[in-house]
């Protein structure tokens, strides 16, 4: 009887420890900010990632990332705020390997290893050239009731910079290792989410928003026609729809060619665009739940 015990016990381990870190609600919500150029003003991104179906690359299965988002410029002098531009991009798409996570290179058309999670106190994490990336403490967050690991690194400062979570990355941003020394440009991973539950990291964003985001709105929520139009388009918001949103047109080349804010918008908001020229350009909305966006002709 204690034998068959300990082959329950070791199999339920067993099982635990092959759970796997990542699935289809998987999300992170990261801030990138970079001052140094031009003088007096920053340039930002506020993006979301998030996994977008399966991809296979020479027989092996990859989960694609997309990356969404808003660029805008800070002028720091001022106070005033630029949005130049949406953020719509794919990223090496990923897999999970044996306690770590691997993305594809498309660019040289070869795997490497982005996070390896097996680490003990005093290894020394995969970091690039930083200097502050062996393991100092491990401790455990959890992601709802799931236990996730934590890799603290020595730090010269008061708080601690960055730290590598099993199964979500860098508090740096995911794709990024973790280094306990301040980067410039400043980035950091604000939250991550899966499941129906969050870990909050840094900043004051509303990580709950990522959930209904995910539960409540998504692309079909909204709908923006008609398409092509020739003076005017209609945004039709969901029922109930009561949060601030910013209503953004860029042409192909990224230029803002109209911005306004809707503090609570109608169900149906009518937007005039007779002087725009027939072209191209891409409709985004950007709320508390992330950003939709839509490519418009004008006739």
């Amino acid at each position: 009887m204690k034998y068959a015990w300990s082959l329950f016990v070791l199999f339920l381990s067993a099982q635990l420890m092959g759970q796997p870190y990542l699935n289809e609600t998987s999300q992170w919500k990261q801030y990138f900010r970079y001052s140094e150029y031009p003088p007096g003003f920053a340039f930002i991104e506020d993006i979301w990632i998030k996994l977008d179906g399966d991809t296979t690359i020479e027989g092996t299965t990859y989960f694609k990332v997309l990356k969404t988002g808003f660029d805008t410029t800070d002028q720091i002098n001022t106070g005033g705020t630029d949005t130049y531009g949406t953020i719509f991009e794919y990223l090496d798409p990923i897999r999970e390997g044996d306690k770590s996570i691997f993305a594809f290179n498309r660019k040289t058309q070869k795997e490497y290893l982005l996070y390896d999670f097996s680490a003990a106190v005093g290894d020394t994490l995969m970091s690039g050239k930083c200097k502050r990336d062996s393991v100092l403490s491990i401790d455990t967050v959890y992601l709802g009731d799931v236990p996730r690991r934590q890799f603290h690194l020595p730090t010269p400062y008061p708080v601690e910079i960055s730290t590598l979570v099993e199964g979500i990355g860098s508090t740096f941003g995911f794709y990024i290792h973790a280094c306990n020394i301040i980067p410039n440009p400043v980035v950091y991973l604000q939250c991550f989410c899966q499941d129906g539950s969050c870990i909050k990291f840094k900043g004051n964003y509303d990580c709950s928003s990522l959930l209904v985001a995910n539960q409540e709105i998504n692309e079909n929520a909204f709908s923006i026609l008609p398409n092509p139009f020739i003076d005017e388009i209609e945004i039709h918001f969901p029922d109930a729809f009561q949060h601030a949103v910013s209503i953004v047109i860029v042409n192909l080349l990224g230029a803002v060619v109209f911005e306004e804010q809707r503090s609570s918008p109608n169900a149906i908001e009518r937007i005039a665009l007779p002087d725009l020229p027939a072209a191209m350009y891409v409709v985004s909305i950007r709320h508390q739940y992330g950003i939709t966006s839509q490519k418009m002709m004008k006739l």
